[in-house]
């Protein structure tokens, strides 16, 4: 399990497990922004490509999950 941190389009810091991501998509015809489908959930995100979006989750650093946070 390898957990990734990544902003939604609202400006909040989601953490994402890549081995649950189904797909990745463009909404672009109105509202421009990529969606990162995760667990059966859509999270939309501020990356204005697809390419940006695998690029950056590929090579963003794993986060660990503490206890007692």
């Amino acid at each position: 399990m390898r957990f990734v941190q990544i902003e939604n389009k609202d400006g909040n810091q989601v953490a994402i497990n890549t081995s649950t991501i189904g797909h990745i998509e463009f909404w672009g015809d109105v509202h421009n922004y990529v969606v990162v489908w995760c667990g059966g959930k859509a999270i939309p995100t501020k990356f204005t490509s697809i390419d940006a979006a695998v690029d950056y989750i590929q090579r963003a650093q794993s986060i660990s999950l503490t206890q007692g946070v």
